[in-house]
């Protein structure tokens, strides 16, 4: 009797996640969307297990890759960002007024005590009020 190993055990995940995928589009086809995408998240697992037992040590445990990203980190982000405000001032640009729709109506100030004056006069009468009182009302 051979011994199952892992490859024997990968390939028989991939065939099956096949026979299932055409299965599910050969007989019932309503549910074929769904065998699609767990049969794909199934091949995905698979393959990001073999690679990382294949190449764990050299690629993930001693990495250069994430150094050289370190200093290269401030570049890639400012390089983002004026992407960013071209990409910002383009679309500006060329999408005018009509697609973000009626301009809003102007914002008037409103019109708060009449002037200094009305104001002076309320100040004064409040002080005078006080006086003759004892006691501020609000």
């Amino acid at each position: 009797m051979t011994p199952i190993t892992l490859q024997s055990l990968t390939l028989a995940g991939v065939v099956l996640c096949v026979i299932a995928v055409l299965f599910s589009v050969l007989v019932i086809p309503t549910i074929a969307p769904q065998t699609f995408f767990v049969a794909s998240c199934v091949l995905l697992g698979l393959a990001v297990w073999m690679h990382r037992a294949q190449f764990g040590t050299e690629q993930y445990e001693r990495s250069t890759l994430k150094y050289t990203l370190r200093n290269a980190a401030s570049g890639i982000v400012i390089l983002m960002v004026i992407l960013g405000i071209i990409g910002f001032f383009y679309f500006n640009k060329y999408n005018g007024p009509s697609i973000m729709g009626p301009a809003p109506p102007a914002i008037s100030l409103p019109v708060v005590g009449g002037g200094l004056a009305s104001v002076a006069k309320n100040a004064v009468s409040r002080v005078k009020e006080v006086m003759r009182t004892g006691k501020l009302t609000m």
